[in-house]
């Protein structure tokens, strides 16, 4: 018991390891905003090959190959920070059964979205493989986001009324609002991959109008339902995401990181809300379309925060007692 304790500070301690599980967070963020940046711009077909740009390391000073290229670099470097991760986790810190989970399941998931980013390119870009290549890009976001959060705090605090959650033992009264949170999170990421799908299928820009499309309830054709579909579910994403932060904001005996997470929450919530709108606005200006996704991104990486905080061991002194 001791040896685990003491290797729990350790794992704490690790400034090299902290470094770059922080280092892939930004790195994961920045590739999938890229990537948005990538799909907005037309660039996905910028290197018709893989993994080499026109069967060169070095792409052409092209606008398209270049922003291609720039994902794809971005994307190594991440299986790199995660894998020198992961061997620091195995190597110093094999008996934090959450951390070694975490991180391995990281490495394992980067690999393979690397394989299905070149599946993409030689598909000659499917909806439905960018659709999982996303999907997966984002289950590794929440996978290091989590291996941050379980190796940055260790100490341990009385939970009353313990209660079993996965892997982990959270407070009792908590145990509902947090289902709730990971409902709400797992909302977000449909309502951003429903977004996603329907740009690779063409429909994002087929409703020039907001909210309804053309100024009719019913769509009028069957990119025009896809298209409403993804408003529909985003609608209902920002209220369940809106209730899930307020929530947790009235709720007791939560840290300071947790009640920052959930205002946070809230003030991406309408950011969203004004970026959304703007792309019919604005006609569907690549600035708009690559915020949108991006803005999306931020709210699943701060829910997956949220979730981390309330499984997370927490000091006394950072609990707020909000009424």
């Amino acid at each position: 018991m001791n040896s685990t304790k003491n290797e729990n500070l350790d794992i704490f301690r690790d400034k090299v390891l902290i470094f770059f599980l922080i280092l892939s967070i930004i790195t994961v963020i920045s590739q999938i905003t890229l990537g948005g940046i990538v799909r907005v711009t037309g660039s996905g077909d910028g290197c018709p090959d893989w993994p080499k740009c026109y069967d060169s390391w070095i792409p052409p000073f092209e606008y398209h190959a270049l922003i291609e290229y720039a994902h794809r670099t971005l994307g190594a470097s991440l299986g790199i920070f995660i894998f020198i991760s992961t061997s620091i986790v195995w190597i110093k810190y094999r008996r934090n059964s959450s951390v070694i989970r975490l991180v391995t399941l990281s490495s394992v998931l980067v690999f393979i979205v690397g394989m299905i980013g070149g599946v993409v390119v030689l598909s000659e870009l499917s909806p439905s493989i960018r659709t999982l290549h996303l999907t997966l890009a984002q289950m590794v976001t929440a996978l290091v986001i989590l291996s941050y959060i379980y190796s940055t705090y260790t100490f341990n605090l009385p939970i009353n009324k313990s209660s079993k959650w996965l892997w982990s033992k959270i407070d009792k009264d908590h145990k509902s609002i947090l289902n709730f949170t990971v409902f709400a999170a797992i909302f977000t990421l449909v309502a951003l991959l429903s977004g996603s799908y329907a740009v690779w299928k063409e429909a994002g820009t087929v409703c020039s109008s907001w909210p309804l499309c053309g100024g009719s309830i019913i769509p009028q054709s069957y990119l025009a339902w896809i298209h409403m579909f993804h408003r529909f579910i985003s609608i209902l994403s920002v209220f369940v995401v809106f209730f899930a932060c307020y929530k947790v904001l009235k709720t007791e005996k939560i840290s300071k990181h947790l009640r920052f997470a959930s205002i946070s929450g809230i003030g991406l919530i309408f950011a969203q809300i004004i970026m959304g709108a703007a792309n019919p606005l604005t006609t569907f200006e690549q600035w708009a379309r690559a915020g949108h996704l991006s803005l999306a991104t931020l709210i699943w990486v701060n829910m997956v925060f949220m979730i981390g905080f309330f499984l997370k061991p927490t000091k006394a002194s950072e609990i707020n007692n909000i009424k």
